[in-house]
């Protein structure tokens, strides 16, 4: 059998196919299409979502599923793109409103994805996935600095989570990112009140533990914060931030009987050799030689730590490092109620933790 018989006999099997199935050619690509997206094979689905547009150029759910391979591509410009085309041929197509505002939101967009998602509950408002779209608008609002806001969207998916069957990890998810919004809004208690619910749903929430650790931290609940990062650091051994903040708390504590210098160094340890290259780590080991009298390794170290942050340009973070450096020259161990600096809302940890 030469090769243009073979290719005529494929075909026409295809054609068979397509008659006995019922389904158009078009059909057929989009069934393929999900089929391989389905599969995570993305490039050959959208190459089946193309040769379907090419026959039917004004289907928008075609649009809509190419625009899911190219976000789960990480193509996002390209996701976008095809959203808003669904969208131009079905202006009620709520889930291509919601996955445009997920993208949106993922490029940093926040107040068109704030846009998006409520044009889905004004177009549908007892969809299916409301809960999602709350929860979404809520973080969305949240990364603008609208609080309250964000507390409204939250609470609201929460109270449907109520009625509905939901994972408990999915509930506890929505306690947790309140309490961040509670937190970020200048309220600790009703965070610390978030975080312990999402606890109680879901007592395996590292996270949850080790963020109301940090809260307790600032609150100067020192015996609280200790319990929790202990907790934390059961629950996520591998976690070098949790064994940093910790140490920080044992060697800087204002309150002299949660001081322990040989802990503090013991942890601060840990989380350098889980990750040797983030200067904040560097900088709670200098802290915990200095909380143990050894000023000159702490020197050194601190020393270290800021010639790290000016390779990245961190000057903020410079300054409050370099601060304590004094404190080390002149034989003095560092003491500090800590609280979240703005430098450190956007402070990005350097290098890699090691894999164990």
């Amino acid at each position: 059998m030469n090769r243009k018989t073979s290719n005529v006999i494929i075909c026409s099997l295809i054609f068979t196919c397509l008659m006995l199935t019922g389904c158009s050619e078009e059909d057929y690509l989009i069934r393929r299409g999900n089929r391989e997206a389905e599969q995570s094979n993305y490039e050959s689905a959208i190459k089946h979502y193309n040769e379907a547009l090419k026959i039917n150029p004004r289907n928008a759910s075609t649009y809509y599923n190419r625009g899911n391979a190219w976000f789960n591509m990480g193509k996002m410009d390209n996701a976008i793109s095809d959203y808003t085309k669904a969208l131009e041929l079905n202006s009620e197509h709520v889930n291509a409103y919601i996955n445009r505002g997920i993208t949106l939101s993922k490029k940093g967009n926040y107040e068109l994805a704030i846009d998006d998602y409520t044009r889905a509950l004004q177009v549908n408002p007892d969809n299916s996935s409301k809960v999602a779209i709350y929860f979404n608008r809520a973080y969305a609002w949240l990364n603008i600095g609208d609080h309250k806001r964000a507390i409204d969207d939250y609470t609201e998916a929460i109270r449907i989570e109520e009625v509905i069957k939901i994972s408990p990890s999915e509930k506890a998810k929505t306690y947790y990112f309140r309490a961040e919004a509670w937190y970020e809004k200048g309220d600790s208690d009703s965070a610390i009140s978030d975080y312990t619910k999402a606890i109680e749903i879901n007592p395996h929430y590292a996270q949850a533990v080790f963020d109301r650790a940090n809260t307790w931290h600032e609150k100067r609940d020192f015996a609280s914060a200790i319990k929790d990062y202990e907790k934390a650091i059961e629950l996520d051994p591998q976690n070098a931030l949790v064994y940093n903040n910790y140490s920080a708390l044992l060697s800087s504590c204002t309150d002299g009987k949660f001081r322990d210098g040989a802990k503090a160094l013991k942890l601060a340890q840990k989380a350098v050799e889980l990750n040797p290259h983030e200067a904040l780590f560097l900088s709670a080991l200098a802290g915990a030689y200095a909380e143990l009298g050894n000023f000159k390794e702490a020197i050194r170290i601190q020393k270290k730590a800021i010639s790290l942050l000016k390779k990245n340009n961190k000057e903020l973070v410079i300054e409050s490092l370099s601060e304590q450096l004094e404190f080390y020259k002149s034989s003095k161990p560092w003491r500090e109620d800590v609280k979240r600096e703005d430098w450190m809302r956007n402070y990005k940890i350097q290098g890699r933790q090691k894999e164990k």
